[in-house]
């Protein structure tokens, strides 16, 4: 990253952290964000006559806040990048990962679906209703896996019709099993199934 960009996350941080304090102030009514802001005001004015009367604290107040403001744009950044992730087709991916081979381990599903475990990739399996063998024989190895034969065929585009109109960011999934993921920050998911809201 260049200077720019780490100046660029240190200002999305300041403006996230902004964000945090305004809704936290209007958060339980009128009454109880004047409070909260008389409160702010008044521990504000004691740290500066603290700081003022020991001058090194206020380097290590000054380095604390850039810190603050750093971590919190790189969570903005993260929490954007969910917002523009694309949904997966879980049996979509699973028989590319497949191919021509049995089936697919779930250490190869692990990196297919970016997850931190095989445990993660099995409760995704299990939302789409995808079984998981315990040992399945493929080319890359034995173990934990998803053989082909208890997959669902994915349906032909003549089997399903015309999609229709599909809203700006979502996704235009047809097959039968119809379930989506989209991956969330570091190790988390959104799955949706069918008709289903996301959760």
């Amino acid at each position: 990253m260049s200077a720019g960009d780490h100046l660029s996350r240190l200002g999305d941080g300041a403006g996230a952290l902004a964000r945090s304090y305004s809704q936290w102030l209007g958060a339980d009514g009128p009454a109880t964000g004047v409070k909260r802001l008389v409160g702010s005001v008044a521990g504000g004015a004691f740290t500066v006559m603290l700081l003022d009367g020991t001058r090194p604290l206020i380097w290590v107040a000054a380095g604390g806040g850039l810190a603050a403001a750093y971590y919190a744009g790189r969570l903005d950044e993260g929490e954007q990048a969910a917002e523009d992730a694309e949904p997966v087709d879980v049996l979509a991916a699973v028989w590319k990962a497949v191919g021509d081979d049995r089936g697919a381990l779930l250490t190869v599903l692990r990196d297919v679906f970016c997850a931190s475990t095989t445990k993660e990739v099995r409760a995704l399996l299990a939302e789409a209703d995808i079984r998981v063998r315990e040992g399945v024989r493929t080319t890359r190895g034995n173990g934990p896996g998803v053989h082909r034969d208890d997959l669902p065929p994915l349906p032909s585009p003549s089997d399903e019709g015309p999609v229709g109109v599909v809203a700006a960011g979502e996704d235009a999934n047809t097959n039968a099993n119809n379930t989506t993921i989209t991956k969330i920050g570091q190790g988390g998911y959104s799955v949706q199934k069918g008709t289903q809201p996301a959760r």
